[in-house]
């Protein structure tokens, strides 16, 4: 059950954060002028570094409220 534990955790954040911004159309002009264009390198150092640290903010923020953890237990004794 340890090896699904983040991947819980990714589903439980995703599930919660509630999307500001909707993708951008790639076709368009506006995705040359990205500044998150790097991101796109997904197994870069700098983009991992970036990642885990908002994970870690989502995470600590969403620790704080009751019902996370309350989900967080339920779908891990779902999946035990």
């Amino acid at each position: 059950m340890s090896a699904f534990r983040p991947l819980v955790v990714a589903a439980v954040v995703a599930a919660a954060v509630n999307a500001q911004d909707p993708m951008p159309d790639e076709s368009s002009e506006s995705s040359a002028n990205d500044p998150f264009l790097w991101l796109e390198d997904v197994l870069g150092d700098k983009p991992l570094d970036w990642v885990r640290a908002r994970n870690r903010e989502s995470e600590q923020a969403l620790a704080k409220s009751e019902r996370f953890g309350q989900l967080r237990d339920r779908i891990l004794s779902i999946l035990d």
